[in-house]
């Protein structure tokens, strides 16, 4: 099959690059790939699009990696951060430089509170320095985050999520983003002990299991998504934060009020 992708393309004029293509697979004992005679190389993990695959703790490293990539784009922004600008001006540009970085790909993360809570951090720990305060001051994060007014990165990433869902839920169903999202394979068996976290979980969690009929109505989505994002906001969804929260299993209790604008 990929020998013929191969050739059909060449008819097209296109060729595959072999030098960037690898093989990344869970399959046991799978037979070596050749491509035009090529051998490709099977890799355990593989950067696509600039997020990092794999079947081992794919999100975790990936995170690792968005804090990473954050902290570097903090140090480039040093001199103007540090600088004597307006704190508006620099939670502007710490918002469109770093903030982004930091949630690249949220949208398809699978991610626990404690996994969110580290790039929560991250951002807590930038917000300090760019003030100039240090841990040892005892300076409270509600403190920090009304004088700055900056959107928590927590929300950022659960509320582009939210928004992602409801795009996916409205494409045609023949789209493969919608069909592997939404598979649930039959076969085989787990292992043992508790089961990773998957990407739909935390939306069942959080809007319980009718989401995929919701998410189909464009403008209540879109009220839903934005009620939600002001809940997480007033809550203070963080890893500090979050053991003083209710929890927010019980739907009827703690989902926002939203108006249908059907």
């Amino acid at each position: 099959m990929a020998e013929d992708l191969r050739r059909e393309s060449l008819l097209m004029g296109l060729s595959i690059n072999l030098a960037k293509t690898k093989v990344m697979t869970n399959i046991n004992n799978l037979e070596t790939l050749k491509l035009g005679g090529i051998e490709i190389e099977q890799v355990g993990e593989y950067k696509y699009l600039g997020q990092t695959l794999s079947f081992e703790d794919k999100t975790e490293k990936e995170l690792k990696i968005r804090r990473a990539n954050g902290w570097k784009a903090f140090w480039a922004q040093r001199s103007i951060l540090k600088s004597n600008l307006k704190l508006k001006s620099k939670i502007r540009i710490f918002e469109s430089t770093i903030v982004p970085v930091l949630t690249y790909g949220a949208q398809t993360w699978a991610t626990t509170k404690k996994q969110l809570g580290k790039i929560q951090t991250s951002q807590n720990s930038m917000l300090r320095q760019l003030l100039g305060i240090k841990l040892k001051d005892k300076i409270r994060l509600e403190k920090i985050y009304t004088k700055t007014r900056a959107k928590r990165v927590g929300v950022i990433a659960k509320t582009l999520k939210l928004r992602y869902a409801g795009h996916l839920m409205r494409e045609c169903d023949q789209k493969w983003n919608k069909i592997l999202t939404l598979w649930i394979p039959h076969m085989g068996k787990r292992r043992r002990g508790r089961p990773r976290i998957r990407w739909s979980d935390e939306l069942n969690r959080e809007l319980g299991t009718t989401w995929k009929i919701q998410a189909k109505n464009r403008q209540s989505w879109k009220s839903l998504v934005s009620a939600y994002a002001q809940k997480w906001a007033a809550e203070g969804v963080t890893s500090e934060d979050e053991a003083h929260l209710p929890n927010v299993r019980g739907r009827a209790n703690t989902a926002p009020n939203v108006t249908s604008s059907n």
